[in-house]
């Protein structure tokens, strides 16, 4: 007779939550002219990136679910975070769709941040602040 106790019970769950966990990974994109860096974290859910936000930073964000990505800013003692969220990430035009919608809020963020109004005059900064951030995205994804 084949016995499943305690140990084989405490195996098969531990093999369980292993499966669910995330396979979170991250990466920062410094930026020496503006000092801002950008944290940006993938592969997992906005319920798991709140979780660890609140934990990490002690910072609170609404739950947006149904969401592909998101972008927040924070206070923290090291000065301001600057944090992206993408729920997953592949090589395709939907998911780099997001990650430039994502992008273009940390790159109004940032520059606001700085005291720069957007406008008709300045909103070439915009863009090429953008297009620098897209850019190093696209590097530390490949």
């Amino acid at each position: 007779m084949i016995s499943f106790g305690p140990d084989w019970l405490k195996c098969q769950l531990k093999i369980y939550v292993e499966m669910k966990k995330p396979k979170l990974k991250k990466f920062t994109i410094d930026d020496n002219v503006f000092r801002a860096k950008v944290v940006v974290y993938r592969n997992c859910s906005n319920d798991y990136f709140n979780r660890l936000i609140q934990k990490k930073y002690d910072a609170d964000f609404p739950d947006i679910s149904g969401a592909e990505g998101n972008f927040v800013s924070f206070e923290t003692d090291e000065g301001t975070m600057y944090v992206l969220w993408l729920e997953s990430f592949k090589f395709t035009a939907q998911k780099l769709g997001v990650l430039n919608h994502e992008l273009l809020h940390c790159a109004y963020t940032i520059l606001t941040d700085r005291g720069l109004e957007i406008n008709d005059e300045t909103e070439e900064v915009l863009t090429y602040y953008h297009s620098f951030l897209f850019t190093e995205a696209y590097k530390k994804l490949k």
